[in-house]
């Protein structure tokens, strides 16, 4: 087994384009099976961009805002908005309060308008939110491919993202015990690629053309007894930075790490334990990287990880997934696994954040006693200007080893090509609103290694790219 030392040198496009989603109707791109990915990330950037806290359940990323009362405008262009209260005869009460505004001029955003729940859920603590996003992304050769660029590997304007989560948080605050659910259902170009491809099980067929499907990346119980809490179902990974959902991201494009070396989600069950507010650990059982429900290639692996925040501007996470990855029956989950990741955010001051990843990757005991790794090192700055506005910088290389992750550009060229991959992505993010962002940004990619198939872009001519786009977000 080698092992590795790693290091580094250093007008928006229609939300939903539904129509263009029901005209592909030819046979379905997909990740391939090699590319087993998913990730997740400590940072909301919805709520605010540039500052981070490390948080030890990643399938809260998007963590909806409480419902707010519809506001009425009070004369100069801010709201006003009662706060009612449920009781048994149902939604009564008043207290009217002044907000900031919703909209950016008057400063500072207001709480995000959320959808309208009837009292019977928000009595039940049952939140449901959601979002919309869409965007165009292409590359300086004009080719309908953008090269292995993860979600954003075809050149053109897309409906990337409705999705809608239902959820009940865990609150042991008040109780000893209590329990909690989410459910989550995800429609557009980012779908297919987030289906359950790891054993072709669950959603992995709920396509509707060549580029748009469906995809339940979680749907999961939780418990908890004071400071433990345990989840048992499909979620998506704790493991890496960025996440699948456009609201955990600061950047429209993915890094290659995000959709190369980690999983998108687990099926099994994992306890999380708070000894302190500073500590927690979590350990549990997940079948392997990205599977249904049913365990089709018979991977048995272990999920753990902890979360240190020693202080008001550190925070560590580090993960590991170890153990049997698969039988490759039904995709390319073979042999058995170990990866590691390491995530360290320091804030060096109240507007700017660091953040430091590391990923390292083994799989062996595959067929002929073959072996192959992947590791790298991804770095950003994030820059909050003000409420409305951040900018950010994100560095990044990423080594496949052996060609075994990087193996496609999305349409039909194959790649493979063992050697590093670089790339540095610049990119704003504006809220107008507190419930829109828009991400434009300027991405350049470089591909330094032995050619053994078709370079990574320009039509398989070429070993570095620029590329760039910009997308738009509503959330609900």
């Amino acid at each position: 087994m080698r092992l590795a030392n790693t290091w580094l040198a250093g007008g928006v496009i229609a939300l939903m384009l539904a129509g263009t989603a029901l005209a592909q109707q030819s046979a379905a791109v997909r990740q391939p099976s090699t590319i087993q990915r998913t990730a997740f990330q400590y940072d909301d950037y919805m709520s605010w961009a540039g500052e981070s806290a490390a948080s030890p359940s990643p399938s809260d990323k998007p963590a909806a805002p409480q419902p707010a009362p519809a506001p009425a405008d009070n004369g100069v262009g801010c709201a006003v908005a009662c706060d009612p209260t449920c009781g048994e005869a149902g939604c009564g009460g008043a207290g009217c309060r002044e907000r900031t505004c919703r909209w950016c001029r008057c400063g500072t955003l207001a709480d995000p308008w959320t959808l309208p729940l009837p009292c019977a859920l928000r009595s039940r603590d049952i939140t449901v939110g959601g979002w919309l996003s869409g965007g165009l992304f292409v590359n300086a050769y004009g080719d309908e491919s953008n090269g292995p660029l993860g979600f954003r590997n075809l050149a053109t304007g897309s409906a990337d993202q409705a999705y809608i989560f239902g959820e009940r948080k865990v609150n042991t605050s008040e109780s000893v015990f209590d329990w909690g659910f989410r459910a989550d259902f995800l429609f557009g170009m980012d779908a297919p690629k987030t289906q359950a491809f790891g054993d072709e099980d669950w959603d992995f067929d709920w396509d509707t053309s060549r580029d748009y499907g469906s995809a339940m990346p979680q749907a999961y119980v939780e418990f908890g007894w004071n400071d433990l809490t345990i989840k048992g179902g499909r979620f998506f990974t704790p493991m890496g930075y960025e996440g699948v959902q456009a609201t955990s991201r600061f950047f429209y494009s993915t890094s290659y790490m995000q959709y190369y070396a980690e999983p998108f989600t687990h099926t099994g069950a994992l306890a999380t334990y708070k000894f302190s507010d500073r500590l927690s650990g979590s350990a549990g059982w997940v079948s392997g990287w990205d599977g249904g429900w049913r365990n089709l290639n018979g991977a048995s692996m272990v999920l753990a990880g902890v979360n240190w925040t020693p202080g008001e501007r550190f925070s560590l996470a580090w993960y590991i997934s170890a153990g049997r990855f698969g039988d490759g029956r039904y995709s390319g989950n073979n042999g058995d696994l170990f990866l590691s990741t390491l995530v360290a955010t320091l804030k060096l001051t109240e507007r700017l954040t660091y953040v430091f990843q590391n990923d390292y990757a083994e799989n062996d005991g595959l067929p002929g006693n073959a072996e192959t790794e992947w590791y790298g090192i991804n770095q950003y700055l994030l820059y909050k200007l003000n409420d409305c506005w951040s900018v950010g910088t994100r560095f990044e290389w990423f080594r496949d080893d052996d060609g075994v992750r990087v193996t496609s550009d999305g349409i039909a060229r194959v790649l493979g090509n063992p050697g590093n991959y670089y790339e540095v992505t610049v990119g704003l993010n504006y809220k107008p609103h507190a419930n829109i962002t828009i991400r434009p940004e300027v991405r350049y990619d470089v591909y330094d290694g032995p050619i053994v198939a078709d370079r990574p872009f320009n039509r398989g001519n070429s070993s570095s790219q620029w590329s760039g786009g910009f997308d738009m977000i509503f959330t609900f």
